[in-house]
This record gives C-alpha cells, sequence and structure tokens, in this order.
C-alpha cells in the first residue's frame, strides 16, 4: 500500500502548511502546473483515487462527507485482499 497526496495549489508552502495542518504523515506531492490534475481530470477537491496494483482507478471519491473514512477503509482493504 502506498499513499501520496498530490496538490494543486500554485504556491508550494501552502502545501506543507496544510499536510501539517491535516497531520499528513505520507508525501505531499506539489502539483502546481496542474499535469496531475489534467491526467484524472481533476475539478473538486478533495478527490480521492484508490488505484490497484495493476495500475487500474477502482475507486473515485469527489468531495468530502463526514463518515467517509469508514468507507475509504472499507474499499482499500478490500483491494489489499485482492
Amino acid at each position: 500500500l502506498e499513499m501520496i497526496a498530490v496538490s494543486l495549489d500554485r504556491e508550494r508552502r501552502q502545501v506543507s502548511d496544510a499536510a501539517a495542518a491535516l497531520g499528513i504523515r505520507f508525501p505531499a506531492l506539489h502539483d502546481a502546473g496542474g499535469v496531475v490534475g489534467e491526467q484524472y481530470d481533476v475539478d473538486k477537491m478533495p478527490y480521492v483515487l484508490l488505484i490497484d496494483r495493476d495500475g487500474v482507478v477502482r475507486d473515485e471519491f469527489v468531495g468530502y462527507r463526514k463518515g467517509q473514512e469508514d468507507l475509504y477503509l472499507e474499499r482499500v482493504r478490500a483491494l489489499l485482499e485482492e
């Protein structure tokens, strides 16, 4: 399992500040040019993708709703069991 965050913020400092404020302990990458955002057609944030070991996008979550973490965990566990 590998987790990364990709920020589309214009300033690199915003990425590190947000990661610190959220307590993120995995890499937070800066995509100021929007290359990754364009590749995955990101138009709303937050945007969560679960990509399997073969590189296939298996789940997509756009926006955030309270309690959604349980669904993320369920889907990640299912992928790990494959």
